[in-house]
């Protein structure tokens, strides 16, 4: 046979369906059936007017089969060139956890794929990418052999509110390093406005409730969380009342979320869905959004941070190369375990000195503007803070344009500092201010509610980033901080 051509590269519909739906293509082996084209519905079912009104995430599986007789597909990437025909809904790829190989039905090298319970069940072991350019697809990281195959999961997400659109359909492109004009890259631009809420601290009751149902009208692209997602231990009526915006969440995991294991992987199974890659079942992880870059970190205490441990290896290298993208403008960090702040009279909380020494010099190395930060259950805001060696407990101030409006020039972010923003009001009872620390710009322990971030691309002199905290324990939410990053030149 002549060399590697893509009538070579098949895509095969995987075997198992559920006998209770008749959904199909939820795993298992390679069946004979190839995968005509990219209407959306040749590979799910249509979307309910059920799941429109709530929002879905469902999964299938395909296998990406090598049919050439003697050459290899060398380092196969998939990604979304095209995504769905619809602005209500959105598709994703990742590699399956079997191994290469024919993973048909007689298969026995381990190339048979997982059968998932039903189509909303997330499978183990896969982490889904929805980039547009090979840069950001799935990455093999391996060959294909001649007349061998690797399964691909596709996950279709729904947002809530979602409306029907005939002919639905996307395009996956799979690019190798041995076919002709596969190795062009799509350049990313940066989406106009991009808007999402920022909880933690999260509490039972009505308080909760009150603010979940003033960020959901608001329609979000998504939400982060500063961990401590339900301060009861129990993550139901937190995953009940976000619902459908589960899909689009970013979840920190304070020491409250990984008291056992149940706990733990409700969490990863709700938010899976969103938080692509690295797989959230690290615990930290990252999420790049148009031109803004959020890092996650585990600061709960189950997984080390220390310099030289797995997560630190990760979060350097994310930062890195999240600073060095000249597509990113803006790099964010999340984490549970406060840095920087006022004191508590709760002898359990505290500021966290280690993840403080350990982190702060990297966030600012690399470019992180602002950190979002949980545990004190009140809401503070810092001024631009540098970490200061000879004494860590006394940052360095600045005397920068602050405190409610700064302006960069000519850099990704301050040259010398961070924004610490504590957003503990999520409803659980207020901590006791023991003092104000000298640094802050701006305090609340009254007040429950949540910091609205917004991204504002439109101008073609200066890109924005302006973050507001909405009181909400009255019968409407009102502003009771805001803060503006203008970057020029």
């Amino acid at each position: 046979m002549a060399n590697l051509t893509s009538r070579d590269i098949k895509l095969y519909y995987s075997s198992w369906s559920d006998s209770l739906t008749g959904v199909q293509f939820l795993g298992g082996y390679r069946t004979d059936q190839e995968l005509s084209d990219n209407r959306l519905h040749n590979l799910f079912n249509k979307t309910t007017k059920d799941e429109e009104v709530s929002g879905i995430v469902k999964f299938r599986c395909v296998y990406v089969y090598n049919n050439n007789d003697t050459f290899y597909l060398k380092n196969p990437i998939v990604y979304v060139v095209s995504d769905t025909t619809s602005s209500n809904d959105s598709v994703s790829v990742g590699w399956g956890a079997a191994k290469i190989g024919p993973g048909d039905a007689l298969a026995v090298d381990g190339s048979i794929e997982q059968q998932i319970f039903n189509e909303n069940t997330f499978p183990v072991n896969v982490s889904f990418y929805g980039g547009n350019n090979r840069n950001e697809g799935a990455i093999l990281d391996t060959d294909i052999p001649p007349k061998t195959g690797k399964p691909l999961w596709v996950m279709y997400v729904s947002k809530f509110g979602a409306q029907d659109v005939p002919f639905n359909k996307f395009s996956i492109r799979i690019v190798t390093d041995n076919l002709r004009g596969t190795a062009a890259s799509v350049s990313t631009t940066a989406v106009p406005k991009i808007r999402f809420a920022v909880i933690g601290e999260c509490s039972s009751s009505s308080d909760f409730t009150k603010i979940a149902n003033y960020i959901i009208p608001r329609n979000p692209d998504f939400i982060v969380t500063v961990g401590d997602n339900n301060t009861s231990n129990n993550p139901q009526f937190f995953l009940s009342t976000m619902n459908a915006y589960l899909n689009r969440m970013l979840l920190a995991f304070g020491w409250m979320d990984v008291t056992d294991s149940t706990l733990k992987n409700a969490y990863k199974s709700a938010i899976g869905a969103f938080t692509f890659a690295p797989d959230v079942r690290n615990q930290y992880y990252s999420k790049t959004f148009g031109n803004i870059h959020i890092l996650v970190t585990d600061t709960s205490g189950e997984i080390a941070w220390f310099v030289g441990s797995n997560q630190y290896t990760f979060i350097e290298n994310d930062l890195k190369n999240a600073y060095s993208n000249p597509n990113i403008d803006w790099i964010i960090a999340v984490t549970n375990s406060p840095m920087y702040g006022s004191l508590s009279n709760t002898s359990a909380k505290g500021i966290s000195t280690d993840a403080r020494d350990i982190f702060h010099p990297l966030f600012v190395q690399y470019g992180v503007s602002i950190v979002f930060q949980g545990q004190l259950n009140w809401y503070e805001r810092t001024a631009v803070l540098g970490h200061n060696t000879t004494d860590p407990n006394t940052p360095t101030t600045f005397a920068y344009d602050g405190p409610y409006e700064y302006t960069i020039t000519g850099r990704k972010s301050f040259a010398d500092g961070c924004i610490f923003m504590t957003v503990g009001t999520g409803g659980t009872l207020h901590d006791t201010l023991t003092a104000i620390a000298s640094y802050e710009s701006f305090y609340d322990a009254v007040d429950y509610g949540y910091v609205w971030v917004e991204v504002d691309n439109t101008s073609p002199t200066k890109k924005t980033i302006n973050c507001k905290f909405y009181a909400t324990n009255l019968n409407t939410q009102f502003f009771r901080d805001s803060v503006q990053i203008d970057r020029v030149g």
